[in-house]
């Protein structure tokens, strides 16, 4: 069989966007393209706060929210090379609105600022990552122009995290083998094309993956006293009447879910707003030389029950999500789950 291949062409970003503050901007608020770029800097599912915002005498290109939290996200925007003027009303946005995470966008980027932002990322708080990123589009043979945002510049957040603990005892040994734990299943879900929404790794014993319904997450647990790996889908719909009709509707389907994965723990919880299920497996990830196969198990049980979370069936069925009714259900706690 003949399979004809395209041309991919190089476009320049200047035919489409003539003005970067007042015409990439809006462009890049919009919800595909915001979520390309927080793909690509690990914080997907980025929430736009809004284009142009004030912050006193100046405007923020782009300001957005990180999913499940309230950290914010500023976005300096520009057409033309990185420049020193953009440098300086990156830092008095990112200041003003006390910013933990700063984005650079660029066509190109400067080998001086390129060090700049290393050098930020070096000395300021673990908590703070500043990013450059590189933008272009793409096309092929004669389809619509199609951005490209690629990672030229990001935070060493392993190295700052254990500078931090050595000069301030605020990181526990265990926590730091937990953020690289986790940074290792990242790594190895991108390895392998994962379709896998990963947020940025955190320092604590749980990982929680968005399933593009806010009603439900999966959340990976690692409980190291235990040596249990514990794989859940969490349902918090906002309201308990909400919570337990998303759990029956999951319940109703338990033959058909557990004959792909087998036996699992229906925790109902009705004393409570939230619901879960669990599927815990044997793991310890103080054993280094275990990894490998619990990142292909945490990979394999996160994708099936995204997969069945995804389907089209179970958004129809979401509890409590109509339109602008939105619901935080990251950084909750899993202190109670079973062995």
């Amino acid at each position: 069989m003949n399979k004809q291949l395209g041309t991919l062409r190089k476009l320049d970003p200047r035919q489409f966007r003539t003005d970067g503050a007042r015409d990439l901007a809006p462009w890049l608020a919009m919800t595909t393209n915001l979520s390309l770029l927080g793909d690509e800097i690990g914080l997907p599912g980025l929430e736009i706060v809004g284009p142009e915002h004030p912050v006193g005498d100046f405007r923020a290109d782009i300001v957005a929210r990180a999913t499940g939290s309230n950290d914010l996200v500023i976005i300096e925007n520009q057409l033309e090379r990185t420049d020193h003027d953009h440098l300086g009303k990156l830092l008095t946005c990112a200041s003003g609105l006390n910013a933990k995470y700063v984005v650079w966008l660029s066509p190109e980027i400067r080998d001086e600022h390129r060090r700049a932002l290393d050098w930020l990322n070096e000395v300021t708080l673990p908590s703070i990552a500043f990013f450059g990123v590189k933008l272009e589009l793409l096309q092929i043979d004669g389809s619509f122009p199609a951005p490209l945002f690629t990672l030229d510049c990001k935070p060493n957040t392993w190295a700052k995290r254990v500078k931090a603990s050595i000069e301030e005892g605020e990181v526990t040994e265990l926590e730091l083998r937990q953020f690289e734990f986790w940074s290792g299943f990242v790594d190895f879900c991108r390895s392998q094309n994962s379709f896998l929404k990963l947020p940025k790794p955190q320092y604590r014993y749980w990982y929680d993956i968005a399933v593009g319904n806010a009603s439900y997450c999966i959340s990976l647990t690692a409980i190291t006293t235990k040596e249990k790996i514990f794989c859940a889908i969490y349902i918090d719909a906002g309201s308990q009447a909400g919570s337990k009709a998303g759990f029956d509707s999951l319940l109703a389907e338990r033959a058909a879910i557990e004959s792909t994965l087998g036996p699992l723990d229906w925790q109902r919880l009705d004393d409570k707003r939230a619901c879960r299920i669990v599927q815990s497996r044997t793991g310890n990830i103080g054993l280094t030389n275990s990894w490998p196969g619990l990142f292909a198990l945490a990979k394999g049980e996160s994708g099936i029950l995204s997969s069945r979370l995804l389907s089209p069936y179970s958004k129809d069925r979401t509890p409590g999500t109509g339109p602008g009714q939105r619901h935080t259900v990251g950084d909750f706690s899993c202190q109670n789950i079973p062995s």
